[in-house]
């Protein structure tokens, strides 16, 4: 910190920039490095592994701009911008990051960052990285360089010991200090804007002329001695020094006189009286103090002091000043006090203290040296202001500033400030993005004429028609087709905005818009959509998500008699057929819970002359669709289909359950379950003799009952039976184990019969099929597997060498070089495909000291983010966790990887114990735990005892483990949960 502190002042003159970029991956942070030092030579670029590691170089070094990550092990980006804020409030920092997203970028605005930049692909990005960190160095520096300077003139003119008046050109009263007013017993607003005869008798007038007409001409100022009149008519003599300062140009930016009143109006006594009086009634605090004396102790107070901080003149004579310090009073201005007492000169600053009541108050102290006339210090006299509202005032004012700067520099939004000429005052870099020329090159310029308007004169019209209509302080929307500096054409929708003042007069233009593209584009397809809606033979139906009709295509009137609108806003399932009703409304609930899902179904629906008609109805959910946000159904009327099926069905039901050829075992049951066939398949499948004597007309309930003892789940065999049955649901190939090793497949279809409904079942032996498929599965287990070590972290590695092919691109000429670049193409677009299959572990790196219980909350802070009720506890009796060597990101997934398994499969509140073991950890659950028989089958590939879980988690587990070295086995916890050890593991030296 106090590097950095110390280092602030110069750092305008110097041209270096120094960056310090914080990466989790060093490869590519040097890389980016080397990258962004080519863009300008004034860049010196410094790199950092993790948060706390920027945290260190930063108090030890000084830097200008800090370039951070948001995803990192530990501490993320985030948090590091929170911590160097409350160290370093206007430190710039960028957020760097491959995770885009609103809710990230709107938490680093929340946390005060400078600016927010997404990671992109290719070498382009860093020349962008390099422009927004130029351009957030200058602006800070600028502003440190003007506060500074508005600092040093506020001191002088506010607590200088001379009476000072500020003029403007014409010779007219600007401003003056409290000084001044006492000598001439004027207020500041009673002279502000008055001549400066208001102060001079006419005695004096004609010298004082003499003395203005001069002072432009005397570069060093002018020195002056003449009479002046009080506010209550007493003459008093002054002297005067004069100055005019000018910028670099020469122009006059203001005219300062500093005076004092020489009158001899009264003997020493009197003067020493008024001098008293004068330090007592002074408005900010004042004290002496004696440097002759142990610890400089303060020698006098003045009223305002007492009042200022609580303590009484008895309180404070004979103390050091530091009495007002307290825990949170920062180092830093104390040290600056300490070192200009020592070289014996002036300073200001501005710290924490607190009063005698224990309230803290900002105090604003400035302390200069009191010399004789033989040049030694013989005392210190200290000025305090109570500077707290102030601060708050100035800290309002940077919030909004920052709040302005964040709707401004907004990456999704294209801003501009015009005058109201027209001409550009600002523009946000994501405007500049859609063009080839730079800040400088459009700011001045009219906005018609800028190079977003360059591809047409028409628009250039346009935008002159807009511009003067928001001047007059009309509220301008608008939408314009542009052309990106590659020809690449886009839309804009936005808004001029005309910026008023507390009259309501217009002093500028705020000018914002949106790239609309593709939403003008999903516009179109709707269009596109429509037409073929209007223009389609069947119904097409739009329908929210509780099935209330939202559009009605033409075709309703031809097919069903009603008029186009007569449905739209009616409940579609009120015209459903009563016994159809239930089954229709599942499948669209089915629909309405999966996006982008189809499902087909068949129902009567009801005529506009209230007849029925069947319909074959294909939905397709397409809520999340912009533009159609709703369930589109096309509707076709199969009303004579259905006849011809069931006259075909009724003549050939018997047939088609009568094939003797099939080498499918058959059974037809009819309405009263019993038998109405079977074929000679069905009897060898199941050794006929298990059959009674006759088949046709057996109770089908007994004889499930009885065929159920031939398989290994006799009892789940007979029970699914009768299930489908009940509920009349087609099943196909329903796989069934039989005793004897076989695997047969069961089909189960309800069927219409000519006297009623009946039920066909299909059996098949497929164990030869079940067999191959299973030594398939396997196969294809391997494959996946291999898939998911192949594949798992290679994207940042290829990033590097994709960037590294960049540097040798420049540096030679080759045949070989597309070839590469061809080849690393090749190799993402086959690892992006490979991480969708599959993901998996890898060999692991080098073997560094890792606090375990470190990387345990940072793993945890990761996985339990949305799991409130969750609780990570530490085994108490077996002592801290140890420091291990390890692969630190591996070690990472291993611990992730775990407690989400706990997370996973112990409820919403359980409770996750990580524990020591004599030569590694553990971690345990209170959930329902692993049965023994499962164990050795937990680390298997695609093992899983949940549906969404993907089955690799405990294979990535153990991958690592062996990777180390160490052995892993899972058994019981002391709550019944499961228990992993990790063993074999080699601790770190101390």
């Amino acid at each position: 910190m106090s590097h950095f502190g110390a280092s602030r002042a110069g750092d305008s003159k110097d041209a270096r920039i120094r960056v310090l970029h914080v990466d989790d991956e060093p490869d590519f942070a040097d890389m980016a490095a080397t990258f962004v030092e080519r863009e300008d030579e004034r860049f010196v670029v410094e790199t950092a592994a993790s948060a706390s590691e920027g945290l260190e170089r930063l108090a030890d070094e000084p830097f200008d701009c800090i370039v951070s990550d948001y995803e990192m092990p530990g501490r993320d980006g985030i948090a590091l911008l929170e911590a160097i804020r409350a160290e370093y409030p206007e430190l710039p920092f960028i957020l760097y990051t491959g995770k885009g997203s609103e809710e990230v970028a709107s938490e680093a605005i929340s946390a005060g960052v400078t600016d927010y930049l997404q990671k992109a692909t290719g070498t382009s990005q860093y020349a962008v990285l390099a422009n927004r960190i130029a351009n957030a160095v200058e602006q800070y520096r600028s502003k440190r360089e003007l506060e500074a300077s508005r600092e040093r003139l506020s001191l002088f003119f506010h607590q200088s010991p001379l009476g000072v008046i500020e003029w403007n050109e014409d010779g007219e009263v600007a401003r003056v200090n409290e000084k001044a007013e006492k000598i001439l017993g004027y207020a500041e607003a009673d002279l502000v804007g008055d001549s400066w005869e208001t102060i001079v008798p006419e005695s004096d007038r004609e010298q004082v002329a003499a003395v203005v007409s001069s002072l432009l001409a005397a570069d060093d100022g002018y020195h002056s001695i003449n009479g002046n009149v009080r506010e209550d008519g007493e003459r008093i003599v002054c002297e005067w020094h004069n100055r005019v300062v000018t910028d670099d140009s020469g122009e006059t930016v203001a005219i300062f006189s500093q005076f004092r009143d020489i009158t001899d109006r009264k003997g020493g006594q009197a003067d020493g009286e008024l001098e008293t009086r004068a330090m007592n009634e002074a408005p900010v605090g004042i004290t002496i103090a004696d440097p002759t004396r142990d610890d400089n102790p303060i020698v006098y107070a003045n009223e305002r002091f007492e009042q200022l901080t609580g303590y009484d003149e008895a309180e404070v004579l004979g103390r050091n000043c530091r009495f007002l310090q307290g825990a949170d009073t920062a180092g830093e201005p104390v040290a600056a006090m300490r070192s200009a007492i020592d070289a014996g000169e002036p300073v200001t600053v501005e710290l924490r203290n607190y009063r005698k009541d224990g309230t803290e108050f900002w105090n604003r102290v400035s302390i200069a040296p009191v010399r004789s006339a033989e040049g030694t210090i013989t005392n210190y006299v200290g000025f305090q202001r109570d500077v707290t509202a102030e601060n708050e005032r100035e800290r309002r004012l940077e919030r909004n500033e920052r709040r302005y700067r964040a709707v401004f520099n907004d990456p999704n939004i294209l801003v501009g400030l015009l005058d109201t000429d027209g001409t550009v005052l600002d523009i946000n870099d994501t405007a500049m993005e859609y063009v080839a020329g730079t800040r400088e090159s459009v700011t001045g310029q009219p906005f018609w004429a800028t190079p977003w308007f360059d591809h047409s004169e028409a628009v250039q019209r346009d935008v002159r028609e807009w511009v003067e209509r928001a001047v007059d302080g009309e509220y301008v929307e608008f939408e314009a087709d542009l052309v990106r500096s590659n020809g690449v054409p886009y839309t804009v929708e936005g808004v001029f905005r005309p910026v008023t003042d507390d009259d309501g007069e217009v002093v500028s233009l705020l000018v914002s818009d949106r790239d609309v593209t593709e939403r003008k584009a999903r516009e179109r397809e709707l269009q596109q959509y429509e037409s073929y809606l209007e223009g389609s033979s069947d119904i097409i139906t739009v329908l929210d998500e509780s099935g209330t009709v939202t559009y009605q295509s033409p075709a309703v009137e031809r097919i069903l008699g009603y008029d186009a609108d007569a449905l739209v806003g009616q409940h579609g399932f009120d015209y459903v057929h009563p016994d159809d009703e239930e089954r229709t409304f599942e499948a669209f609930a089915d629909l309405v819970a999966e996006p982008e899902s189809t499902v087909t179904v068949e129902c009567r629906f009801r005529t506009a002359d209230d007849e029925w008609r069947w319909l074959e109805i294909r939905g397709r959910n397409r809520l999340d669709h912009d533009a159609i946000e709703g369930v589109v159904t096309n509707n076709r009327d199969i009303t004579e289909r259905i006849a011809r099926e069931r006259e075909l069905e009724a003549t050939n039901a018997l047939l088609s359950t009568l094939v003797e050829t099939l080498p499918v075992g058959i059974l037809v049951e009819d309405e009263s379950r019993n038998v109405l066939t079977v074929n000679e398949r069905l009897l060898e499948l199941f050794d006929g003799p298990t059959f009674p004597e006759p088949v046709t007309g057996a109770d089908c309930e007994q004889l499930a009952a009885d065929l159920g003892e031939t398989f290994v789940e006799s009892e789940r065999f007979v029970a699914r039976i009768a299930d489908l049955v009940g509920r009349r649901e087609s099943v196909r190939d329903e796989e069934l184990s039989l005793r004897d090793g076989r695997t047969f497949a069961r089909s189960y279809e309800p069927i219409e019969l000519t006297d009623g409904v009946g039920h066909l079942w299909v059996y098949r032996d497929i164990t030869d099929r079940r067999d191959r498929e299973q030594a398939l599965t396997r196969e294809r287990d391997r494959l996946d597997e291999f898939a998911s070590v192949v594949s798992h972290d290679l994207r940042n590695p290829l990033n590097v060498a994709q960037g590294r092919l960049e540097f040798v691109r420049e540096e030679c000429d080759s045949d070989h070089i597309e070839t590469i670049a061809t080849a690393l193409h090749r190799i993402e677009r086959i690892t992006a495909d490979v991480l969708w299959l599959a993901r998996g572990g890898r060999d692991i790196g080098a073997l560094h000291a890792v606090v375990l219980e470190a990387a345990v909350d940072g793993s945890w802070e990761l996985v339990a983010d949305d799991a409130a009720r969750a609780e990570l506890r530490y085994a108490s009796d077996d002592g801290p966790l140890p420091t291990i060597e390890a692969d630190d990101d591996r070690l990472y997934q291993l611990l992730e990887n775990l407690l989400r398994n706990a997370l996973e499969h112990g409820g919403e509140d359980v409770v996750v114990t990580v524990g020591a073991l004599e030569d590694g950890f553990y971690i345990e659950d209170d959930g329902p735990g692993i049965p023994e028989a499962e164990r050795a089958d937990v680390f298997d590939a695609g093992y899983s005892t949940k549906e969404a879980g993907t089955g690799f988690g405990l294979s990535i587990v153990e991958q690592i483990a062996d990777a180390h070295g160490w052995e892993i086995r899972v058994t019981e916890s002391v709550e019944g949960g499961a228990r992993f050890e990790i063993t074999g593991v080699e601790f770190a030296v101390e």
